[in-house]
């Protein structure tokens, strides 16, 4: 009878102890099959933070739709910039100096010289030349009368004064000329005008 009684109570002893493994082992299964969901979206994440990180610092081109830090700055190529910096040869006008003006506002007037007389004086031992200049009448200028043979070259001057309608000149005269032919030309010039008559011949006996 003592037997009896024993394994009755080992019985439902046993079982219960089945039943605690079984609930262990499903719980057990069910834990890890949790985890396992949970830990699989870090695992697929992990290449694409890789990846990421691998464009960023390596320097290659950055993911799609991912935009490079300071790319809003637009900045002009360098050989642009150059260009628009370089100074043109031609902007920049330079005016020429105005080189004929003093010229032409110092230059005298040309006028015309006529000799009316041209011989020389036995008396006064001189040649003597007499004209007038056309063109301007004024007082002050001086007429000059050169002689010239061969390498000698004489002069006499007399001052012009004005007349009804030029400048005369009156007789001007230049001693010391030795016997022969001489070239004589009559000359003009003041402060505003200048001229010269055409050569004619004094002979010296």
């Amino acid at each position: 009878m003592p037997r009896t009684t024993s394994s009755r109570r080992r019985g439902p002893a046993a079982v219960v102890l089945l039943v605690l493994v079984a609930a262990a082992v499903g719980l057990l299964v069910w834990w890890r099959a949790d985890s396992g969901s949970d830990t699989a979206p870090a695992a697929d994440a992990g290449p694409t933070a890789a990846a990421g990180t691998t464009n960023s610092a390596g320097g290659g081109a950055p993911a799609t739709g991912t935009r490079p830090a300071g790319s809003g700055a637009t900045t002009a190529p360098a050989g642009d910039a150059t260009t628009s910096a370089a100074p043109s040869s031609s902007t920049a006008a330079t005016t020429p100096a105005a080189t004929g003006t003093a010229t032409t506002s110092s230059a005298l007037r040309t006028v015309d010289v006529t000799t009316t007389y041209a011989g020389w004086d036995a008396t006064a031992g001189q040649a003597v030349v007499n004209g007038f200049v056309s063109g301007v009448i004024e007082d002050g200028g001086t007429c000059t009368l050169t002689v010239t043979k061969g390498d000698r070259s004489l002069r006499g001057e007399a001052e012009g004064a004005a007349d009804a309608a030029t400048t005369a000149c009156g007789d001007v005269v230049v001693a010391g000329l030795g016997s022969g032919s001489w070239t004589a030309v009559l000359s003009y010039r003041s402060a505003t005008s200048s001229g010269r008559s055409a050569a004619v011949t004094v002979v010296v006996p």
